[in-house]
């Protein structure tokens, strides 16, 4: 699975997304998600309590990945010409997550964390949301 990890992070790069690998601040509901063939931004959605909240708002554990319940559309893909209307088909959890740090039994996600579409777009948080 690591090298998957590491080839889907390496794609990512290649593709223009931040990896921010420095960033640790934790992710809570309301963080800003952007995504490489998205043409805007997207809010991320926790609606499932892990057992911590910062300023009244859930924080997310990798698992947060699920489409229509956590990640929401990106208005249009640029995956083709013209633009389909973007519809996010994530099946796997977050890349990058807080290696000592767990909500729920799964690893914290952090604002350097990315996590790839089948569409060809890997998702990425722009802001963790706890200065909203």
């Amino acid at each position: 699975m690591e090298n998957m990890n590491t080839r889907i992070a390496e794609g990512a790069a290649a593709a223009g997304a931040s990896t921010r690998t420095t960033s640790t601040d934790a992710v809570s509901e309301g963080a800003t998600l952007e995504c490489t063939l998205g043409t805007n931004i997207s809010i991320l959605r926790v609606p499932d309590f892990h057992g911590v909240s910062t300023q009244g708002r859930n924080e997310a554990n990798i698992s947060d990945h699920i489409p229509n319940h956590n990640i929401f559309s990106f208005t249009m893909c640029m995956r083709s010409i013209p633009p389909v209307p973007c519809t996010p088909n994530v099946i796997i959890k977050w890349l990058k997550g807080h290696p000592n740090y767990t909500l729920n039994y799964d690893l914290a996600l952090l604002e350097r964390c990315i996590v790839p579409c089948t569409h060809g777009g890997i998702i990425s948080i722009r802001q963790c949301g706890q200065d909203i």
